[in-house]
């Protein structure tokens, strides 16, 4: 079998228990592979390079917090690979694992005694770029600080012009990251639709909005606007210039999430927001 590695070498700890994870997977046969900088910094330049072999995984380890998930995503793109997401933070929602049970997690996955959850991923069209996302699509005001109008087409048919800081398209798995800070719906993952929620709407009646996956969505910014920013999964960051069109569709492919049998979205939910508490 081959595993790959995704880290977040800034976390305490990450080093001491790559080293403890790589350990344990060559003790049973399992070879690691690496992003090519985390292997050099390493010092575990004599195994193989991730990105060149992901099509050969068999999963993935995240070692991190969410942003190390989201850096995963951007790795796979098309590729659905199981991925084991273990949390090195305070909070995560996608880091279903404690850095306690990160053993256990991977023993856990090799007994198939895990679920494996499909997580619906959004397919940006920008420039000629083709992008996969598994949180959310945000058009900000930028560097110009001033209010934004953006335009929202459904199926080529103009929906709303919001007016404000900007928008939020989230899938269901990002409905409890910048969509809910903003306002938004909290959607079980299971779901396949699109969450819209405005960032600070200058008119009461501009509201998050909900729709089916089905639809193809267009967005851009109005006719008098300075650029804006065009910011995927918090990660990557374009500059958004009049006239430019961003084209969202639901991707083919999902982004497979590793869970524990009996841990259920709700526990989640329950021990992250404190309800019940």
């Amino acid at each position: 079998m081959k595993a790959g590695l995704v880290i977040n070498l800034k976390k305490e700890e990450s080093q001491k228990i790559t080293k403890e994870i790589v350990d344990y997977l060559i003790q049973n046969d399992i070879e690691p592979f690496f992003i090519k900088e985390e292997k050099e910094y390493l010092g575990y330049n004599n195994y193989g390079n991730l990105e060149e072999n992901k099509e050969k995984m068999d999963f993935i380890i995240a070692l991190g917090g969410d942003g190390t998930i989201l850096r995963t995503v951007k790795i796979l793109r098309e590729i659905e690979i199981p991925t084991i997401g273990i949390n090195l933070g305070s909070l995560g929602f996608l880091t279903t694992f404690s850095k306690e049970e990160r053993i256990k997690a991977i023993e856990d996955f090799l007994k198939k005694e895990v679920v494996i959850e499909k997580r619906m991923l959004i397919k940006v069209n920008f420039k000629k770029e083709e992008i996969f996302v598994l949180n959310d699509v945000t058009i900000n005001m930028g560097a110009s600080l001033r209010m934004i109008e953006i335009k929202l087409y459904v199926d080529d048919e103009l929906i709303n012009r919001f007016n404000g800081d900007g928008v939020i398209v989230a899938t269901p798995t990002g409905s409890t990251a910048y969509s809910l800070a903003a306002g938004g719906p909290i959607v079980h993952p299971a779901s396949e639709v699109f969450i819209i929620t405005p960032i600070a709407p200058h008119l009461l009646s501009s509201r998050p909005l909900i729709l089916p996956a089905g639809f193809k969505l267009k967005l851009l910014l109005g006719e008098k606007n300075s650029p804006a920013n065009l910011v995927l999964d918090g990660q990557r960051v374009f500059l958004l210039n009049l006239g430019e069109e961003v084209f969202l569709e639901k991707a083919k492919n999902y982004f497979l999430l590793v869970n524990k049998k009996e841990r259920t979205y709700f526990d989640i939910l329950k021990r992250k927001l404190k309800w019940g508490s």
